[in-house]
């Protein structure tokens, strides 16, 4: 385990550095700590993220860091059950308890991945602007890395489970592609904004993308009582946490039941070799 944090440590700090030298440049020279963290989900500067073609583009390449950890944590864990198939699949009576052991030292990788994630970027901002602390960047920091643990947890879970049946190259893709495709039909926010669109039906729509909830830029609430500018969503943070959650739980008790009755994991699902 202490390698995999090495390793997640690295990817952690590497990630960090690019996107706060990419994304992260303050007009004026200085940036609340609040309005740092919002740049890590897509917001620039005063505005928060918009819905046309290059700023959905530019927010995943924000979120190419997550799309790493998830190919680089998934593949550990797959070759792990690989490993573990023969004993864990076919003779261990406790999986349950087993499984939840794994779901519990991943959520700790992917909980100490964001932590070095964000504190990194903000090492780096630090070294480049004047930083100014604001109390509401303290929760709004809490609430990034809260948020991404689970979301990210959640699609590390759900590759793996697929990987069982599918193989981890195509379920990783599918992930991905997944994830991809949902960030792109925000673009039809744009279109509907253009058609002059009641805001209540393009908030409906915003809300059944999963991907809108990981904009932080996006929400509102207590810790977002000052909204950025062009900002027309406010999706509620409570709302998010309840949705992020239930995508959690939900991944960790399909898995459960697919631990439970199967039988035997193939060495190799790829190609087939039992």
């Amino acid at each position: 385990m202490w390698r995999e944090i090495k390793t997640i440590v690295l990817i952690g700090v590497c990630s960090a550095v690019w996107v706060a030298y990419i994304f992260i440049n303050p007009y004026e020279g200085n940036i609340d700590l609040s309005e740092l963290i919002l740049q890590l989900s897509g917001s620039a500067g005063e505005f928060c993220l918009g819905t046309s073609l290059p700023e959905l583009i530019g927010f995943m390449l924000r979120m190419l860091p997550n799309y790493i950890i998830m190919l680089v944590l998934g593949i550990n864990i797959y070759r792990y059950f690989c490993t573990a198939s023969v004993y864990i699949f076919s003779r261990c009576s406790k999986r349950y308890k087993w499984y939840m052991k794994i779901i519990f030292y991943l959520f700790v990788e992917v909980l100490i991945y964001e932590i070095i994630f964000v504190a990194t970027a903000i090492l780096i901002t630090v070294l480049r602007y004047e930083v100014v602390i604001d109390y509401r960047g303290f929760y709004v920091s809490g609430y990034h890395i809260f948020l991404y643990t689970i979301w990210n947890l959640a699609w590390i879970l759900l590759i793996n489970i697929c990987a069982i049946k599918k193989g981890s190259s195509n379920s990783f893709l599918m992930a991905i592609g997944i994830q991809i495709f949902f960030t792109a039909s925000l673009n039809i926010i744009t279109i509907l904004e253009s058609y002059n669109v009641p805001d209540k039906i393009i908030e409906r729509i915003i809300n059944f993308n999963p991907v809108a909830h990981t904009v932080l830029g996006w929400h509102s609430g207590v810790f977002f009582n000052e909204r950025l500018m062009g900002n027309h969503h406010s999706m509620d943070m409570s709302e998010t946490i309840v949705l992020i959650l239930i995508f959690g739980i939900s991944t960790v008790l399909i898995g459960n039941i697919l631990i439970q009755r199967h039988d035997l994991l193939v060495e190799n699902i790829e190609i087939g070799v039992m």
